[in-house]
């Protein structure tokens, strides 16, 4: 995004909208701290475009972003809300809920980065899911949410509450493969308008049995919807930890991949996420990041900002059958499409 782009329109090759998901890592920006210019939206609208969307304009924002397309085997449902009250709950297409999950994105209309500016979204049942979030919510934030049905994979999914004092919850799983596991989660916090860091934090897989969420400072409450995804179909992942000390990227060696059929993510807050000790502003530049597949055996794992020492837990999912792919990149947006098959 330049400074004066509040809309980016990408064309990507046709996909099949209902099997295919998208999400977005943000890398670098500059300019002022404002939530309006901060916050991506992303959404597939058509069936050969992808859209880029935030409520105002002032900042250049790097976004990184990977589009997947399945054969066979995934159900995706495709849809945005405005967020109006604390709780929104919201009727979808019945899915089995211990083979789904829920990828999130959201954009405010909004100078200052505040309580209403954070929404995490969790299945209240097969046909329907609640979107929470706290504070006035005016004006409304739009969340774009895919609903992912997945028959390759078991899913394990809660809600997790951290007090004000909390620095790190561990949550038992029943025991899962970590070479075939992954970790999303989307946070609600009521950090107020200051001290940012105590809403970064890190979702990692400890053990085959256990779940840490985990933050660098404390001062607020967070609530965090979190699922542990594990793919049962020979998808293959790979995990670890990038520590930034003042620093804004970090190359990572990886076992090789096929990488048009690879994507990569980091775990938390709309697949952006990490955690940091970051406490005199409320802007998260520091703890917003993504991955990007640099080479068959390379990573590179970035964020906006060099604010103290970030921690970013990453995934890297090879899936199981070989696709087509093709790379979109410029100085505003680095992209990636990949189609696989099941």
């Amino acid at each position: 995004f330049a400074t004066t782009d509040s809309l980016l329109t990408v064309s990507i090759t046709a996909v099949d909208t209902s099997a295919t998901y998208v999400f977005a890592g943000i890398s670098g920006y500059s300019g002022t701290d404002r939530a309006t210019c901060t916050e991506i939206l992303c959404q597939l609208i058509q069936t050969d475009s992808l859209r880029l969307s935030r409520g105002g304009t002032g900042n250049v924002v790097t976004v990184g972003w990977f589009v997947s397309e399945f054969s066979s085997g995934v159900f995706v449902q495709h849809a945005t809300a405005f967020v109006t009250a604390d709780t929104l709950n919201i009727l979808i297409t019945s899915v089995d809920t211990s083979k789904s999950f829920i990828l999130g994105s959201q954009k405010i209309d909004e100078t200052t980065y505040t309580t209403d500016d954070y929404t995490h979204s969790k299945f209240l049942s097969p046909t329907s899911i609640q979107l929470v979030t706290s504070g006035t919510n005016v004006p409304p934030g739009i969340y774009g949410y895919q609903i992912v049905e997945f028959s390759g994979c078991k899913v394990q999914a809660g809600v997790s509450r951290m007090a004000a004092t909390t620095s790190a919850i561990d949550v038992s799983l029943t025991a899962v493969d970590t070479t075939a596991s992954a970790v999303i989660y989307d946070l609600q916090t009521n950090h107020g308008s200051s001290w940012s860091g105590s809403a970064a934090m890190d979702g990692q897989l400890t053990s085959p049995t256990n779940l840490r969420l985990f933050r660098s400072r404390t001062s607020f409450i967070i609530e965090a919807s979190w699922f542990v995804i594990e793919h049962t179909d020979g998808t293959v992942v790979q995990m670890g930890t990038a520590y930034l000390d003042l620093a804004t990227t970090a190359s990572i060696t990886i076992t090789a991949v096929d990488t048009t059929r690879t994507v990569g993510w980091l775990s938390g807050a709309w697949q952006r996420g990490g955690s940091n000790n970051q406490g005199a502003s409320a802007a998260p530049r520091a703890w917003w990041g993504r991955v990007a597949l640099s080479s068959p055996t390379l990573i590179e794992v970035s964020r906006a900002g060099a604010v103290n020492t970030s921690n970013f837990a990453w995934y890297v999912v090879q899936y199981n059958t070989a696709g087509a792919a093709a790379v979109a990149q410029d100085s505003v947006d680095v992209g990636s499409y990949i189609t696989m098959g099941w």
